[in-house]
């Protein structure tokens, strides 16, 4: 990509790189963790043309009671 000055990388992240929830704190961290990497490519692969993007979580219906119950957000 870099000596073609062009590209698109995406990850995969998830709605756990921004909130917190007791049992599975090595997982949101992995995905932080995810999340900054995206940050840091885009400035890194900027200058090269290359698109760094983080998928994070679709609003569906499998999510839908997640996102609503505040225990879990919190």
């Amino acid at each position: 990509m870099i000596n073609r000055r062009e590209g698109k990388i995406i990850h995969i992240c998830s709605m756990q790189s921004e909130l917190g929830r007791d049992t599975i704190t090595p997982y949101a961290g992995s995905k932080g963790s995810v999340k900054m990497l995206v940050k840091g490519m885009c400035v890194e692969l900027a200058r090269y043309n290359i698109q760094v993007n983080g998928i994070g979580y679709f609003d569906t219906e499998m999510c839908k009671a997640l996102v609503k119950n505040k225990e879990f957000t919190s």
